[in-house]
């Protein structure tokens, strides 16, 4: 689809960018900081697969800030049957007699401690907040006078959304890596409008704001955004636009299932429609609902309010319930052949049994192609 505000686009992103760039950090600091990562995350390979999370790789790092903070998940990869064990474990105490996360912490302390950096680092270990348990890798060097603080967190990983780390002694997941990774494809998707939200909370008058109320605010805000899409009058004229791309009629429809026990999965044309309505490919729908720059950043900063309001009144999990889009999933009836189809099978789900799942419908904007809708469906982001 043609952008068609694309001038108000380019002009918006003019002022993102002006405002960023009073605050940017140095070139040079940054290009010895990512040297350093990329030294560690070479030296670990064979332990684990260091990801680098949060404000860092989201470009949320300014020049106010007094130390540069990273975080960092170091994942092991397990096979499912393992994960599944761990799963299993999750909010329990820990009693195993050989505590695997221990013995990779000790791994990636050993190996960093003989390796050559081009600047010399501290390591330490430090617990949550609250916990005498030493749970957190802690490397500090310097660049230039500017203090860098870097935080790994140990876990397992199996290819889902979430990976299992220890914290405060049990067994956790963690959904951090797929926040970061949220974050990314939606201020994409915003022309960078989430860059200047949460500049702006860093630059809040009022009090200076905690990396942890930064990282709820990023829950809640990608969860009003996504869950706010079954309300958007143009998500549901994107689903008559792709109907009328791939699937055309209800001929064209009939004729697709009567080809005898097909696999959706070989069907390019079930395909295509499945990948349109990845939240990456949703452009469009953004495009069209996100147009006025200003009345965006005053209605998150309204809702960021409330939100840091009922944090600090520890009231949050009681206020609010946050939801992240797990999947979309068009749902596809043939009226004629009395037959139905989701476009793709959702058995992992199952396997993922700790979730905590809400599910949906969104219906298109034209009413004449009632056999073609989306089933949505969102996981529970706890909030700690």
């Amino acid at each position: 689809m043609e952008i068609n505000n694309y001038e108000e686009i380019i002009a918006d992103l003019k002022t993102i960018n002006a405002y960023k760039n009073k605050y940017k950090v140095p070139n040079q600091i940054f290009q010895k900081i990512n040297r350093q990562i990329y030294k560690l995350t070479q030296e670990l390979a064979s332990i684990v697969n260091l990801k680098i999370i949060g404000d860092y790789k989201n470009n949320l790092i300014f020049n106010f800030h007094e130390i540069i903070k990273i975080e960092a998940i170091g994942l092991k990869r397990t096979s499912f049957k393992k994960f599944q064990f761990y799963e299993n474990q999750i909010n329990e105490p820990i009693t195993e007699k050989v505590d695997e996360i221990n013995l990779l912490q000790q791994q990636i302390i050993k190996k960093i401690s003989t390796a050559q950096f081009e600047d010399d680092i501290e390591i330490k270990t430090k617990g949550y907040l609250n916990s005498d348990k030493k749970e957190i890798i802690e490397l500090v060097w310097k660049v230039e006078n500017t203090r860098v603080q870097m935080e790994i967190v140990v876990g397992f990983d199996n290819n889902k959304i979430y990976q299992i780390i220890k914290k405060r002694g049990t067994y956790k997941i963690s959904f951090d890596l797929k926040l970061t990774k949220e974050y990314q494809i939606l201020n994409k998707l915003l022309f960078k409008k989430l860059d200047f939200l949460f500049l702006s909370f860093y630059q809040y008058k009022g009090r200076k704001i905690s990396s942890e109320e930064i990282r709820i605010l990023k829950i809640a805000i990608i969860s009003k955004i996504q869950t706010d899409l079954h309300k958007d009058d143009n998500m549901k004229k994107w689903i008559s636009l792709v109907y009328k791309k791939f699937l055309r009629n209800e001929i064209f429809t009939d004729n697709l299932f009567r080809k005898n026990d097909f696999l959706f999965k070989n069907s390019k044309t079930f395909n295509q429609v499945y990948q349109a309505f990845k939240i990456n490919r949703l452009s469009f729908v953004f495009n069209s609902t996100y147009t006025n720059f200003k009345r965006f950043i005053s209605d998150f900063t309204n809702y960021a309010q409330e939100v840091i309001k009922s944090y600090e009144n520890s009231s949050i999990e009681k206020d609010f319930a946050f939801f992240h889009l797990y999947d979309i999933n068009p749902y596809l009836t043939s009226k004629g052949l009395n037959k139905n189809i989701l476009i793709r099978n959702w058995q992992k789900i199952n396997e993922e049994s700790n979730l905590k799942l809400s599910k949906k419908y969104i219906y298109p904007d034209n009413k004449d192609i009632g056999t073609f809708m989306l089933f949505t469906i969102f996981y529970k982001f706890e909030i700690e």
